[in-house]
């Protein structure tokens, strides 16, 4: 399906294995339906997931809430996938990730057009060029006060403002965060922290 101006897929009860850039390109590509029956994949709000919703496998590129500014997810995700938003293309939206989140795995962001991402306190692991080459990124928040031990995460990225709790600006510094404009700090009450 890869590069056809599709809007819509339906993907049916039969369906138990879809390849990991199945619609790559698709431009058009909004929406992708499972009925519940399905024994391998869920939706919702457009998005594909595993069965149980624990892992986010794709963002179609049309699937967000121009009127919201924000893309929503399933509560019950642990993980995102790697190249599960290599089409996505909104750089104004906010990916808000839910608490929740454990794993972010490599290429996750990829080469998207993502520009603001909210990272919760549970994540425990971002794997290698998770924000590789996104050309737009310019805030990136880390909702905790423990620093993330990571390895060549903004890749040929934009230099993003990174925004960490306040009073860790100095955490960060560092430690593998290197490749931002700056590192800024956000107030206290708006993260859930891990000690």
């Amino acid at each position: 399906f890869q590069n056809i101006a599709i809007k819509s897929i339906h993907i049916p009860t039969t369906v138990t294995s879809i390849g990991q850039r199945a619609w790559m390109g698709c431009k058009e590509l909004a929406n992708i339906y499972v009925p519940t029956e399905n024994p391998a994949y869920d939706s919702e709000g457009g998005l594909l997931y595993t069965k149980g919703y624990k892992t986010l496998i794709y963002v179609p590129q049309k699937s967000y809430a121009p009127a919201l500014k924000f893309l929503t997810f399933h509560a019950s995700t642990t993980t995102i996938e790697s190249d599960a938003f290599m089409d996505f293309v909104n750089r104004d939206t906010w990916v808000i990730l839910p608490y929740g989140i454990k794993t972010i795995k490599a290429d996750a962001f990829a080469n998207s057009e993502v520009g603001r991402v909210v990272i919760p306190s549970t994540v425990e692991t971002i794997g290698t060029g998770a924000f590789r080459s996104c050309k737009y990124l310019n805030h990136l928040f880390i909702n905790r006060k423990r620093v993330l031990p990571v390895t060549s995460v903004l890749t040929d990225a934009h230099k993003p403002h990174l925004y960490v709790p306040y009073g860790y600006e100095d955490n960060y510094k560092g430690s593998g965060w290197e490749n931002v404009q700056d590192i800024n700090a956000y107030g206290l009450q708006s993260f859930d922290l891990i000690n």
